[in-house]
């Protein structure tokens, strides 16, 4: 092979590398799973999956500025990869960048017939535009709907839950300086 040319992607190894990564995430070996999917990166270079899935590690572990690289790496392979491009967003806004994280959500913003969450996440992305503004009743409203129509990925849903349960805790509190409500990255 001459320097000019691109390695062969090899599919095959990066799915068995990527599964390998997943079953060591679920064991709590954060640092074996990343290695497995750089492992897997290598064989299919121009592949977004394998940096979602290790942002989504680095997030988990709360390295935030190694989970917005790996995100944005995801993105720029895989710009229709929509669950890196709505996580890569709520870094942005859980990091005091909700402008930044307006654009990157935009494409969201059109459904796609093709991915079943784009639903959703538009709404949710909707949410946390009116989260931003502290119109609190009309986010709540625009997570639940969105709930409604996530049908494929369940734990984007139990985050939208418990961010629900955050809003409703700040409302509740007697009137006074608004406390910023969290979200937590999965």
């Amino acid at each position: 092979m001459s320097a000019n040319t691109a390695p062969t992607p090899d599919t095959k190894q990066a799915d068995l590398l990527l599964a390998q990564g997943l079953a060591a995430s679920q064991a709590g070996q954060s640092e074996q799973a990343i290695t497995l999917w750089q492992q897997a990166s290598s064989h299919v270079p121009h592949a977004g999956m394998p940096h979602f899935l290790i942002g989504s590690e680095y997030a988990a572990q709360g390295n935030v500025r190694a989970a917005e690289t790996a995100f944005a790496n995801a993105v720029l392979l895989a710009p229709g990869l929509s669950l890196a491009r709505y996580q890569l967003g709520l870094l942005l806004m859980t990091t005091d960048r909700m402008a930044t994280a307006l654009v990157i959500w935009q494409p969201l913003l059109t459904v796609s017939e093709a991915d079943p969450i784009t639903p959703a996440l538009a709404q949710f992305v909707r949410g946390h535009a009116a989260l931003a503004q502290n119109d609190f009743a009309q986010a709540v409203a625009l997570f639940n709907a969105g709930i409604k129509l996530n049908t494929t990925h369940a734990p984007v849903s139990d985050d939208i839950r418990q961010l629900i349960q955050r809003i409703e805790a700040v409302q509740s509190q007697p009137t006074g300086p608004s406390p910023a409500v969290s979200v937590r990255l999965r």
